[in-house]
């Protein structure tokens, strides 16, 4: 299931609670409007930072001996394409001494005051052609260490790309793709793996399509559980034949994964096994088992499997995940896997009813779904409840306790990860 993101500044913060909101979040009922001013403190919320322009007060005579400011001059294509391998040279260097990416990653962004060396890579909005000259050829000769820390840090570098859709963790540029579904599935190893997560996490059906032999060849070569959800989110037709000459064998054809790439290709009978399993869950009101089946029906994704999920955009479910949880999220979070560049999907990005309403707006849209349920109450993830009077709820979607509000954490940016 899509992970959902831990957001360091909000746990040192807040220790031990919950997070999340509630529709009864207004002046009528003694809590608060949430709203929000640019640019934020993300501390004090109602309490603005000056801005990155913005200096303390001078006087006039302070002003008597500084220089005119410069104006900044342009990088020309050279320079930045330039600064562009100086940065991923000292990426591959940081990864040859046995550092991963993370500690590679702090040490150099510390040691260069916090630029974001990530976002130089690209030139002109595409990976810059040097750079991807110097991945290519690590992560064809580089060892396992090397090629995993390679690509965890494509992996980051996708959501610098300038070309992203905003609020999104689409891994759409063709640059990183091409890297991926090339030299990295040509090995069998934890970058492998590490690989076709990213690619059928967030990766667009259309983003997939032109690697069809690649994918194909990676589930022949080596199948795995990976391999198979790889094959199911991209469907390449020459994949179909092997998925079930595969799903045949008694190692295959009583595995989860095995059976949603055959169910991807069309078989009913296994989808309505699938489907029947979230009816059960929903019936039991049991959130976390409806959830699972519902990202299960994502990675199938024929239509008939995404409307299913698409349907439970209204469910009233509330179950336990740290703190009370709606299932609306796990819905979206599910809808996400299929339609990673749909902003309207982004579950950590929920700030009130409006935002569930977007994402039906969407199913509406795309997949047909029409809604004549009532709302239910709203529920989301960001405001804060008193850990000591946490709120008591019915897993079927009522409140027996709203529990004690203690305010609002600061909105998301968009450089929150997953």
């Amino acid at each position: 299931m899509i992970r959902r993101a831990l957001y360091p500044t909000i746990t040192a913060i807040v220790l031990s609670t919950c997070v999340y909101a509630l529709s009864g979040c207004t002046e009528s009922d003694g809590g608060q409007e949430m709203t929000t001013t640019s640019p934020q403190n993300p501390i004090f919320p109602d309490v603005p930072e000056r801005a990155e322009d913005e200096t303390p007060f001078q006087s006039a005579e302070e002003h008597e001996d500084e220089a005119p400011p410069q104006a900044v001059r342009a990088r020309t294509p050279e320079e930045a394409s330039r600064i562009a391998q100086n940065n991923a040279r000292m990426y591959i260097e940081a990864f040859r001494k046995g550092q991963d990416f993370i500690e590679a990653n702090s040490e150099i962004q510390n040691a260069h005051e916090g630029i974001e060396l990530l976002q130089e890579l690209f030139v002109g909005g595409k990976l810059d052609a040097g750079v991807v000259k110097m991945l290519e050829a690590e992560l064809t000769t580089g060892g396992e260490e090397m090629r995993e820390a390679i690509v965890e840090m494509l992996g980051d570098v996708a959501k610098a790309d300038p070309l992203k859709p905003k609020y999104t963790l689409q891994l759409r540029s063709p640059e990183i793709i091409g890297l991926l579904a090339g030299p990295v599935l040509a090995k069998s190893d934890g970058a492998r793996f590490d690989a076709m997560r990213l690619m059928s996490d967030r990766m667009t059906v259309a983003d997939l399509a032109p690697h069809g032999k690649a994918i194909t060849r990676a589930l022949i070569v080596d199948p795995d559980e990976r391999a198979f959800l790889l094959v199911a989110k991209a469907k390449p037709p020459q994949a179909k034949k092997v998925v079930w000459e595969l799903y045949k064998t008694d190692r295959w054809n009583k595995n989860k994964y095995a059976r949603i790439a055959w169910a991807a290709y069309g078989n009913k009978e296994i989808e309505d096994e699938f489907i029947e399993q979230a009816n059960e869950a929903e019936k039991k009101c049991d959130g976390k088992w409806l959830g699972a089946s519902l990202m299960s029906l994502a990675q199938i994704g024929t239509r008939s499997s995404l409307r299913a999920v698409a349907k439970r955009m209204r469910s009233p479910i509330i179950f336990d995940k740290d703190c009370p949880m709606s299932v609306r999220l796990e819905v979206m979070d599910a809808l996400s896997y299929a339609y990673p560049d749909e902003a309207a999907l982004e579950s950590f990005k929920v700030r009130s009813i409006e935002d569930y309403r977007a994402a039906e707006k969407f199913c509406t849209r795309k997949l047909g779904v029409r809604y004549t349920q009532p709302e239910p109450e709203y529920l989301g993830i960001w405001p804060m409840w008193s850990n000591e009077h946490p709120p008591e709820f019915d897993p079927c979607g009522s409140f027996i306790r709203k529990g004690e509000f203690k305010g609002v954490l600061p909105p998301e940016t968009e450089s929150l990860p997953r």
